[in-house]
């Protein structure tokens, strides 16, 4: 074989350099595609995140038009207190056996039964929360405020990713004060003999369309141990399943156990007395306070008329125009979506 054959002869790879310019496409290729693939995935949790909320405002109008009288934020209507609104939808969101399990959980309390608040329900679960957890492991609530001690106990809660809107703050959760310009569609007010009164459709004068059901509030999770609270535990009622326009109330707002997160103090409260309405911080337990979500830019909200919208954060310091203003009332466009009976005039349509 002569050299000038050998020198002909055709190369059957590549380069170094040729290998390199090929790894570098791909990952350019990578760079640019990767965005796209999180935004529609994204677009898809919102999607279902929007699906689970439509599902929620029409089992509550279904069973306002089969009981006469909505679920309550706080209190079910079978007399008991465990798991508010949650509970007494369960049957109308296909959820009759948790409801069931529920109530003999009750009945016969331990007695080997499986406890039903470890059951995750999954209209509640928002899939954009990158935690992606719907039970976890948590400590005690004394575990939680106390981490020197003995107990050991360890709980599984379910959770829910979905709070009603008790109205103007967290306290209007039960109109006891009897002011309708404060309380939202699920307030109960102060009935016969003590036990509470639960509102109707014709309670809504300002429109069910104009009204605020419920919205979105990611759990405690993973921050439970580190926040001393546990919120947003479906199978419990008050804070943990209901929230108001300005927060939670300030004597129930997370402390940190004595981990010293951002924004809080060992054993004590260090959160803002009014927590508006702005994005979920997994870092900072006083993101537990306020409507919030994993969304961009804002959260999805059901309002009464079984409707989904999704309301941007920059809503939360609208002042409503002094002749909207109610005495004792909302005095922000977010708070008078939050009232069922404000008389406010709330324009929605930039936000």
């Amino acid at each position: 074989m002569s050299p000038n054959h050998t020198a002909r002869r055709k190369r059957t790879g590549f380069t170094l350099i040729e290998l390199l310019v090929v790894i570098a496409i791909i990952a350019v290729l990578i760079g640019l595609l990767l965005p796209a693939v999180q935004k529609v995935r994204e677009a898809a949790a919102r999607l279902k995140c929007q699906n689970n909320l439509k599902q929620l405002a029409l089992a509550e109008l279904n069973y306002e038009c089969v009981i006469q009288h909505f679920t309550a934020n706080t209190y079910s209507d079978d007399g008991n207190n465990g798991g508010g609104w949650v509970r007494d939808l369960m049957p109308y969101v296909e959820q009759g056996n948790v409801m069931n399990a529920l109530n003999n959980y009750s009945r016969y309390y331990n007695q080997g039964i499986t406890d039903p608040g470890e059951t995750p329900i999954p209209v509640l679960n928002c899939p954009s929360d990158p935690r992606g957890n719907a039970t976890t492991k948590l400590k005690t609530f004394y575990d939680a405020y106390y981490p020197g001690n003995n107990w050991t106990d360890l709980r599984i809660f379910a959770y829910t990713w979905y709070v009603s809107v008790a109205g103007i703050s967290e306290a209007d959760a039960y109109d006891w004060s009897m002011k309708p310009v404060r309380a939202g569609i699920l307030s109960a007010s102060m009935g016969a003999n003590y036990q509470p009164a639960f509102s109707r459709v014709s309670d809504v004068t300002d429109g069910l369309s104009n009204t605020m059901m419920f919205g979105e509030r990611p759990p405690a999770i993973a921050l439970s141990d580190k926040c001393g609270d546990f919120m947003g535990i479906w199978y419990y009622s008050y804070n943990n399943t209901t929230c108001g326009a300005q927060g939670v109330e300030p004597a129930n707002v997370p402390t940190d156990g004595g981990n010293s997160l951002p924004g809080q103090t060992p054993l004590g409260p260090n959160c803002p007395q009014v927590s508006l309405f702005g994005p979920t911080d997994l870092n900072h337990c006083c993101s537990l306070n306020h409507f919030g979500s994993f969304h961009t830019g804002g959260a999805n909200f059901a309002f009464g008329d079984g409707s989904v919208r999704f309301i941007s954060y920059s809503i939360a310091n609208v002042a409503l125009p002094p002749a909207s203003q109610v005495p004792n009332g909302a005095q922000t466009l977010f708070e008078a979506l939050s009232t069922r009976a404000g008389g406010e005039v709330a324009d929605t349509s930039n936000y």
